[in-house]
C-alpha cells in the first residue's frame, strides 16, 4: 500500500474498480459489478452468533448481498454442535440436498467459554462439491468471540466469496438424443 493512503478510509473509483482500505491496513480491489447473492440458514438457537459472522463478512466482502434462495448463487449454512460434531455435520450435510448445486459455506459454531480452544477441523466431516468448511467458536454471552480461530474462518469465509463471485456456474452439457428418442419422448408427453 502506498504510505500516502496508509490510514485513509477511501471509497473511490478508478478505472472501474473501487478502494477499500480493510481494518487490518490491507487493500482490497473489488470490481464493481453485481454483488453475489447469498442466502442463510440460521437455527434459532443461535441467532446473536450469525449475525455477527455475516456482519463480519460483510464488512471484508462489501459485495455480499442476501437474496431469495431461486436468485442466490451461494448459502451460509449454520450449524451449531450440539451433541457430536461428527453427527450434527453429517445431519446438516443431508439437509444440504435440498440446495442443488448452490455454493455451500457450512459455518460450525462450537460452543465454549474459551475463546482459544482447539477444535478439531470439521471439513474432514465434509466431501460435498462446491461447499466450503470453517469452524467458530462462540458463547451464549458474549456471541462470536473475537479470536484467531474465527478471524481465519470470516477471512476464508470472505475469500471463497470473492471466488464464487468470480465463478460461473458450470452448465450442465446437454445430452444429444437421437431422433427416435425424442419422437419416444414426443410421445409420452
Amino acid at each position: 500500500m502506498s504510505p500516502d493512503l496508509e490510514g485513509v478510509a477511501y471509497q473511490g473509483e478508478s478505472n472501474s474498480l473501487r478502494f477499500v482500505q480493510a481494518t487490518d491496513s490491507t487493500c482490497i480491489w473489488d470490481m464493481f459489478g453485481k454483488k453475489v447473492k447469498c442466502l442463510e440458514f440460521v437455527p434459532e438457537k443461535v441467532l446473536a452468533p450469525c449475525e455477527q459472522f455475516r456482519n463480519s463478512i460483510k464488512r471484508k466482502r462489501k459485495s455480499m448481498k442476501m437474496s431469495s434462495l431461486e436468485k442466490c448463487k451461494a448459502v451460509l449454512y449454520y450449524v451449531p454442535i450440539v451433541s457430536r460434531a461428527g453427527t450434527d455435520i453429517q445431519a446438516a450435510l443431508q439437509d444440504l440436498d435440498k440446495y442443488g448445486d448452490k455454493y455451500i459455506a457450512l459455518v460450525v459454531l462450537h460452543h465454549t467459554f474459551d475463546r482459544e480452544l482447539i477444535i478439531p477441523d470439521s471439513s474432514r466431516n465434509v466431501n460435498r462439491d462446491k461447499t466450503i468448511t470453517v469452524d467458530c467458536l462462540f458463547s451464549e454471552d458474549e456471541g462470536l468471540f473475537k479470536c484467531r480461530q474465527n478471524d481465519k474462518a470470516i477471512s476464508k469465509v470472505a475469500e471463497w466469496l470473492w471466488e464464487v463471485k468470480h465463478e460461473k456456474q458450470q452448465k450442465q452439457p446437454k445430452k444429444k438424443r437421437s431422433r427416435s428418442q425424442r419422437r419416444q419422448e414426443e410421445r409420452t408427453a
